[in-house]
């Protein structure tokens, strides 16, 4: 089905906030963040680096330092 294609017809696509969409990716995030950290300390001890992080988790690491210049931080 193409991407502009609804399901049945007449139906319109609800479209959520942004402000919700944000928050939502942002929780989505933040919890990769703290599932990856408690695996590299499992793998590695206790002092993961950023590049660590952004290989397990697949997020950029430029936005990893800049919301976390501290790993330690993260997971207290």
């Amino acid at each position: 089905m193409h991407w502009r294609q609804r399901t049945q017809p007449g139906q319109a696509r609800a479209h959520r906030d942004p402000a919700e969409r944000q928050s939502d990716r942002h929780g989505r995030r933040e919890a990769t963040v703290v599932a990856g950290l408690r695996e590299l300390r499992e793998r590695c001890g206790p002092a993961p680096t950023h590049q660590a992080l952004a290989e397990q988790s697949g997020l950029p690491i430029g936005w990893l330092r800049w919301a976390y210049p501290s790993l330690e931080d993260v997971l207290g």
